[in-house]
Order: structure tokens, then C-alpha cells, then sequence
């Protein structure tokens, strides 16, 4: 059964934004996370992306068709390390992997070298680009706890440097994430409630985010209950004990000078809180003899109180 960060990946994957620019970006975060540069000798190389299903594949595919008009090979591979998963591989040749590079600005003639770890200017300059990308990051590089247990959304960057890049890269937007080292990786997070929701809003994960708010909702309203629950219980046993220290001291006082001697009304609510222990102020003042309000009994029980304790 699909958990609710992989939910959210199918969603972002069901998409493709519009803008040649948007495009661009987007592609240009899940080369990042999935493409690797095979070398072919004589400063010639191909990019592969190496993809974990059908639906990140086509993501790619479709990218490379409609923002640079290439069809890569696809192939299937094994990957020993993940007990033998078979991954989607999609192959641009020599000549369009050194076009798709310097497209994405990852590629320097000058120096005949690949930079795969960049976050292109446009994606810090316009905010539909910064949507993208984040988007194509998080489907690469991202997880979302379930809201029904607990607010976290993360990016395992594999290195320092594209960490701070991808927090400043959020700051802009208005979201202040927090880092933490995880093994090799660079671990950007939120995991306040309002800032998961904003960053599901900017990938314009909208399911995702009617599943984050009904959430929030129901656990707001079963925290509001736990509230009344706990304020209910710790009046009882207020009441509790109030009735406790009642009887031991009418108790007290009976054995040592008799109740007989109390005015009548006293002496009345004395006797029912001996023969009435744990009983509700309501519950004596309905015993009364006429019955009378809980706060009559109030304050017969204060003025009982007091007059024991002066004597």
C-alpha cells in the first residue's frame, strides 16, 4: 500500500508545467537527482537517467520531447544494491547529452566539464521556475511524513553546498527550513504544520494539501477534546478530594465533640457527606431536606468548614 509521500510524488508526476522556461527548471532538478554522465573516451559522454518506474520515466521522457525535441533510448537495468530492482534507463546519445547539458547550464566549453549539482539562475529569479523545480526535486529527492501522525517534509541533498543553495532557495518563498546530517546526506526539512503546507502549495500538490488540512483539522478537534477530557477529569478529582478532606474532618469532629451540637442546616450536610462519601455537591443538595442548589450546599459545606476549623 502506497504511503502518503509516495501519493504525493504520483501527483507531481501526473503534471507537466507549461512554460518552456518551467519546463526547463523542472527538468533540470530531475537530471540532478537521476542522471548520471557516462564517459566514452576523447572528452565525449552520455547522460543516462536512471529512473525507479514507468511514471518518473515518462516524466523525463516527455521533458526531453517537449523542451529540447530529443528521444532517448530506454532500456532496463538491475540494480544489485536494491536486491536486484529493476530501473528504467533513458539514454541521450554523445551529441544531444553535450546540447542537454549546456541547456541546463551544466556543461562549461571553456573547460569541457559537467556541473550536475547547480541550481540555475531562473529558478532563483521567478517564482514559477522555483515551483518546478521544486517539484522535479521533490519527486527525486523528496519524502512527506503522513499528516495524520506527525508534519515533516524533507530533501536529502547529497552535499552541503546544495543544501544551503536549496535553503536559500526556499527562504525566498517564504519557508524557513533547518538542516541535519543524515549519514552522507544533507537533510533539508520543515516540520511546522504551516510551512509543509506551504510547500505542498508552491508544487501545487492540491490533493495532497486537502489530505494535509482535513488532518489538521481532525487532529485539532480530537487535541480541543483531549483538552475537555483532561479538564473534566482534573475537576473531578478536584471534587474528589475536596469531598476526601470533608468527610475525614467531619469525621474528626464527630468522634470528638458529636454533630448534635451543629446548627440544623450544618448539621444536615454533615450527615449526608458522612453517609454520602463521594458525592457530587448537586447530588447532596438534591438529599437536602427541602433540596436546595449546589451553591447553597457550597456554601453550607464553607461555612461548616469554617466553624470546625475554629473549634
Amino acid at each position: 500500500m502506497a504511503g502518503f509521500s509516495e501519493d504525493v510524488r504520483r501527483e507531481l508526476l501526473k503534471t507537466l508545467p507549461e512554460k518552456p522556461c518551467c519546463l526547463q527548471s523542472e527538468l533540470n532538478a530531475l537530471t540532478q537527482g537521476y542522471a548520471v554522465i557516462v564517459l566514452k573516451g576523447g572528452g565525449r559522454f552520455q547522460v543516462r537517467y536512471r529512473l525507479p518506474d514507468g511514471d518518473t520515466a515518462r516524466m523525463v521522457f516527455l521533458l526531453l520531447k517537449r523542451r529540447l525535441g530529443m528521444t532517448p533510448s530506454i532500456s532496463f537495468h538491475l540494480e544489485p544494491r536494491f536486491r536486484k530492482r529493476r530501473l528504467i534507463e533513458l539514454t541521450i546519445d554523445e551529441y544531444d547529452a553535450k546540447r542537454l547539458l549546456l541547456t541546463l547550464h551544466m556543461f562549461d566549453p571553456k573547460t569541457n566539464s559537467v556541473m550536475l549539482h547547480h541550481i540555475p539562475r531562473g529558478t532563483r529569479t521567478r517564482r514559477c521556475c522555483r515551483r518546478a523545480f521544486l517539484r522535479g526535486l521533490f519527486i527525486a529527492r523528496g519524502h512527506v511524513r503522513d499528516p495524520e501522525n506527525a508534519y515533516l517534509l524533507e530533501f536529502a541533498m547529497d552535499s552541503a553546498e546544495r543544501a544551503e543553495m536549496l535553503t536559500q532557495l526556499l527562504n525566498q518563498s517564504g519557508i524557513t527550513p533547518r538542516q541535519r546530517r543524515r549519514g552522507t546526506e544533507q537533510v533539508v526539512y520543515v516540520e511546522r504544520g504551516d510551512d509543509v503546507r506551504d510547500l505542498l502549495a508552491l508544487m501545487s500538490a492540491h490533493q495532497a494539501l486537502f489530505v494535509l488540512e482535513d488532518a489538521r483539522i481532525r487532529r485539532a478537534a480530537g487535541g480541543v477534546a483531549n483538552r475537555q477530557t483532561n479538564c473534566d477529569t482534573a475537576n473531578t478529582n478536584r471534587l474528589l478530594a475536596a469531598a476526601a478532606e470533608q468527610y475525614d474532618r467531619i469525621a474528626a469532629y464527630e468522634k470528638t465533640h458529636g454533630l448534635d451540637g451543629l446548627p440544623p442546616r450544618l448539621q444536615e450536610v454533615a450527615r449526608l457527606r458522612l453517609g454520602h462519601p463521594e458525592a457530587a455537591l448537586q447530588e447532596i443538595g438534591s438529599l437536602c431536606s427541602p433540596p436546595v442548589g449546589k451553591a447553597t450546599v457550597s456554601l453550607r459545606f464553607k461555612q461548616l468548614m469554617n466553624m470546625i476549623k475554629e473549634d
